[in-house]
């Protein structure tokens, strides 16, 4: 989301994007994307049409032209969920969801003609359906299949690339143009936890009771998490790492707590942030929500003044905590700072 960090007054515009054709079952995926850009960057930012391959000044667009299209497809819009073979961990689910509601949201953007342009994907990975079965090795079966549908969507958004060190990846294409495209994704990953939680919770006297749909935590568990710093159980949260070469994504370093799965009926029994912070019992807490980019994405963002944690981690938001990233963004990855005015992004 793009947006003012001082007053709102400062911000003259919003743009949403959403998959909400209930009707049109395929590619209905249940996301949506609200961007405000700052009024200082208005008259010059562009926003890109997926339907004529080019850019639009976004001072010329307005929700009122493309009126009803919501039920259909919007030009600056591009989703789509992920194919029914995707969903084999759960064949009966896929039998009765022909395509469920997994997918992805993407948007491009570009603040100034001779700035490099970046990408907004917004998207909903799979879960884990059986807590036993995610336990049982390291990756699990569930692990590599949101890694598949990871790729599934850089490849449908056209932004697979491929690392300068790579030489040859079946299949892909290397171009100049995809290794500087600058690609923020964020949602719900689900990235899980692996097997090795378990054994490393039993040794802290916290063993959890591990059951399909159950994961019982000792309440001083919850502090385990709760507090958590660099290293363990920061060390289970393996998911990143999976990643094939033309999929490398980079991270800021993870600071918070995990994110999911929060109990929210602990909170509505008080009002105390440390209730606002109690984990369910039906699954390990783990960091799903996430906010990663490509290298050259990597590149625009400064070494210092980055900020990236969870929103309301004191209240109630739900099961899940909502994660942001703050920061100026270069014109380039090659771009001296000392010549941008930056453009806070969030």
């Amino acid at each position: 989301m793009i947006c003012n960090t001082e007053t709102s007054h400062l911000t003259t515009r919003g743009e949403t994007g959403s998959a909400s054709s209930f009707d049109w079952t395929e590619p209905f995926t249940a996301l949506g994307s609200v961007f405000f850009v700052r009024s200082k960057v208005m008259n010059t930012t562009d926003i890109w049409d997926f339907d004529n391959k080019r850019f639009i000044p976004l001072k010329r667009v307005t929700i009122e032209d493309h009126a009803g299209t919501f039920q259909t497809k919007l030009p600056f819009v591009h989703h789509g969920t992920f194919p029914k073979e995707y969903f084999v961990e759960n064949p009966k689910w896929a039998a009765t969801h022909p395509h469920g509601r997994k997918g992805f949201l993407h948007t491009r953007w570009r603040l100034t003609e001779t700035s490099a342009p970046f990408d907004m994907i917004n998207t909903h990975l799979f879960h884990d359906v059986d807590n036993t079965v995610a336990m049982a090795e390291t990756p699990s079966c569930y692990a590599t299949n949101r890694q598949r549908a990871l790729e599934y969507t850089l490849r449908e958004c056209e932004l697979l690339w491929v690392p300068p060190y790579v030489e040859d990846v079946p299949g892909v294409v290397a171009t100049s143009w995809r290794q500087r495209v600058s690609v923020f994704m964020c949602g719900d990953l689900n990235w899980r936890l692996g097997s090795g939680i378990h054994d490393y919770l039993d040794a802290q006297g916290a063993a959890a009771e591990v059951g399909e749909k159950c994961f019982e935590l000792p309440i001083k568990a919850d502090g385990i998490f709760r507090d958590a710093r660099p290293g363990e159980p920061f060390g289970f949260d393996y998911e990143a790492l999976l990643m094939p070469s033309r999929v490398q994504l980079h991270e800021m370093p993870v600071t918070f707590a995990p994110t999911y799965r929060l109990d929210e009926t602990a909170h509505q029994a008080s009002t105390s942030g440390t209730q606002a912070r109690h984990y369910s019992s039906k699954r390990c807490p783990s960091w799903c929500d996430r906010i990663v980019m490509s290298p050259y994405a990597r590149g625009r963002v400064p070494a210092d003044g980055v900020e990236y944690g969870v929103i309301g981690a004191d209240a109630n938001m739900g099961d899940h905590k909502p994660v942001y990233i703050a920061f100026s963004l270069m014109p380039s990855a090659d771009s001296a700072r000392s010549e941008f005015d930056g453009h806070e992004v969030d």
